[in-house]
């Protein structure tokens, strides 16, 4: 077996002696690649599958490959000039298509997301990972019932995508958070939930959203949210820091003492809620 922990461009293995001609050599880097892609080694899996297109520049599976690697890494603008080769090469590629979809939607080029989805989905129209593209940028696009109907059809298809689809729609349902607007985040997660009753990350992040809107009633909702969440993940820390801020803000201290203390009894060492719990103890011997 090949040590992939070796540099890309060692050739002095066993394995790379007896390689003789070039596609030889390019198919031996890209399986390379591949296996450190598995490994979770995405900076070597670069390094080989730049040695295939050393050998042949327009191998259109290792521009995909480096590509959509990039986009993993978030590095929106390098895997652009990659998979754009690779679409020159190969218009019809369903996999580049997607990817490049995933990079104009992170660069908020929305039109060009959606051609570039449209496109894929006109190809393979029961493509799962092209039904979740699209329904992220449904989403960015202001048009959740489309992005449901789009995730919708992915989990028939392919059930085991559930977690794909609510992870997506709680991640855009976040940025909406941070950008303080929390109502329309809260459909986000509502949708997710729609998908999966028990996404427990969904629970926790509406109640975020409703506890950031400071109305009193919103309190309650928050509350009920976490509770939720605690019962599919009972040992879930931020949902039980979380409602003791609500409880709090209630002046319902006794209720928030005790979500600290079993906060605390999870991991002791949480020093937010460790302040809290000693600010809330101090209060109540002051009020007494």
């Amino acid at each position: 077996m090949v040590n992939v922990s070796v540099k890309a461009t060692d050739l002095d293995t066993a394995d790379a002696k007896n390689v003789f001609t070039k596609f030889d050599k390019a198919d031996y880097f890209y399986k390379k690649g591949m296996k450190c892609l598995e490994l979770q080694e995405p900076d070597l899996a670069i390094e080989y599958l730049e040695q295939v297109l050393n050998i042949c520049p327009d191998c259109v599976y290792a521009l995909i490959g480096i590509g959509a690697t990039l986009v993993e890494l978030h590095m929106e603008t390098e895997a652009f000039t990659y998979l754009s080769r690779a679409l020159s090469i190969s218009p019809e590629s369903v996999s580049t298509l997607i990817n490049m979809g995933v990079v104009y939607c992170r660069l908020n080029e929305l039109d060009e997301a959606f051609t570039c989805l449209e496109k894929a989905l006109h190809i393979d129209p029961d493509n799962t990972d092209a039904l979740i593209g699209m329904g992220v940028l449904r989403l960015r696009q202001g048009v959740p019932e489309d992005a449901y109907r789009r995730f919708k059809k992915a989990m028939d298809i392919n059930p085991e995508c559930i977690s794909d689809c609510t992870h997506d729609l709680c991640e855009e349902g976040m940025g909406l958070f941070v950008q303080e607007r929390p109502k329309e985040a809260i459909k986000c997660f509502e949708e997710a939930l729609l998908l999966d009753p028990e996404c427990e990350l969904a629970w926790v992040n509406r109640g975020l959203a409703y506890l950031d809107m400071k109305k009193p009633d919103k309190l309650y909702d928050a509350i009920n949210c976490f509770d939720k969440a605690l019962s599919i993940k009972p040992d879930d820390i931020h949902a039980l820091v979380n409602m003791a801020v609500a409880f709090c803000k209630l002046k319902r201290q006794p209720d928030a003492i005790k979500c600290l203390e079993k906060a605390l009894s999870i991991n002791p060492d949480d020093d937010f809620a460790q302040d809290f719990l000693q600010e809330l103890r101090l209060a109540s011997l002051h009020r007494h």
